[in-house]
């Protein structure tokens, strides 16, 4: 992580900064509109302009915390290295994207905690003031690590986390729940075995209509769209989970919530301590 001093940091810096991030993720939001009907690489940039939004939306809400106390330095050294977490990812983000659209084997095999994962993602969903009368549930089997980059896993518990929320709010119910479960399971694909994960809210559930195309690019529910949603958070959360080799589905009916359920192949390393 890149080093710096607090003491340097001034609030007029920092507000530069976030400024400067700010006006990037503006011109990212237009570029999107204009992608809508071009080719593959587009979308590939599209997915991306959404992911980024996505990341940096936290860092943003942190950084404006550290501009109301600039008293705090701490609060600043946080508000910064958050910003530095936040383009970390995005590099990451952006090769995941890369190798996809051209068609590249994984590069390399990747364990990663899910139990870790959903917490990071729960703490990043958490900066969202609106979010806070929502409950949050992990029922997750510890010691379960699947075939998956951390950022790509995150990067799915945080879309769906965040789509499950707003359903929820649009519903105008006063408070909700979601629920991330995960166990391990057999799978006859891999030899490792298989981890089975379900992302469950209790939000007004997903019109008949509209929950076989859901995973297409620029599909947008009536309530996604009046909240600014693009619609491509779930065509990037399958492409990322198809990656690995591993599944992502949804059910769902109206008014009885929604169940996005993915399995993913288990971590060989994870397998050899078992």
């Amino acid at each position: 992580m890149t080093e710096f001093q607090h003491d340097k940091m001034t609030p007029k810096k920092l507000e530069g900064l976030v400024e400067s991030l700010a006006a990037r993720v503006a011109q990212l939001d237009t570029e999107l509109e204009t992608m809508r009907a071009r080719s593959n690489t587009d979308l590939a940039a599209a997915l991306l302009a959404h992911e980024v939004c996505n990341i940096l939306t936290p860092g943003k809400a942190v950084a404006q915390m550290a501009l109301a106390k600039p008293e705090d330095p701490e609060l600043a050294t946080r508000a910064l290295e958050r910003i530095i977490v936040g383009i970390d990812r995005t590099t990451e983000i952006a090769e995941a994207v890369i190798e996809m659209t051209e068609g590249q084997p994984i590069a390399k095999q990747h364990t990663t905690d899910i139990l870790d994962a959903a917490r990071e993602a729960v703490r990043s969903l958490g900066t969202e003031s609106s979010h806070h009368d929502i409950t949050i549930e992990l029922k997750i089997e510890t010691g379960l690590c699947a075939s998956i980059s951390n950022v790509s896993l995150v990067q799915v518990f945080v879309n769906l986390l965040t789509n499950a929320a707003k359903a929820i709010e649009s519903s105008k119910s006063p408070a909700g729940r979601i629920r991330i479960e995960a166990e391990s399971s057999s799978c006859s694909t891999w030899n490792t075995g298989a981890i089975r994960l379900a992302v469950i809210d209790d939000g007004p559930g997903i019109d008949p209509s509209l929950r076989d195309r859901l995973f297409e690019p620029f599909v947008r529910t009536p309530d996604s769209r009046r909240l600014g949603g693009r619609g491509l958070g779930l065509a990037i959360c399958r492409q990322l989970v198809e990656s690995v080799g591993g599944k992502l589905e949804v059910s769902s009916s109206p008014g009885h919530g929604a169940c996005f359920s993915m399995i993913l192949p288990a971590s060989p390393a994870a397998a050899e301590a078992a």
